[in-house]
């Protein structure tokens, strides 16, 4: 078997790890560019590094509610 490095690391991916479903399927709806952006400041602005929560050692309830606030925030600006 052949491992893919680097599979599920990028920060979309991550960041949909964070999320709940229905913010989950809003962010899929998005263009690549705007998921991308969104993750970007997702980690840029809480230091959570992309590798801990495939790791699952960002896991945490405030994560989660940090990644959430953010998806449920960009969602009232585009008017979704």
């Amino acid at each position: 078997m052949t491992e893919v490095l680097g599979h599920n690391t990028d920060p979309v991916s991550a960041l949909m790890h964070l999320i709940s479903a229905d913010n989950g399927r809003w962010l899929k709806s998005q263009p690549l560019s705007k998921q991308k952006e969104i993750a970007g400041r997702y980690f840029d602005t809480t230091g959570v590094d992309v590798a801990d929560v495939m790791g699952g050692l960002a896991d945490q309830p405030s994560s989660q509610d940090k990644a959430n606030q953010l998806i449920e925030a960009e969602r009232k600006t585009t008017g979704d």
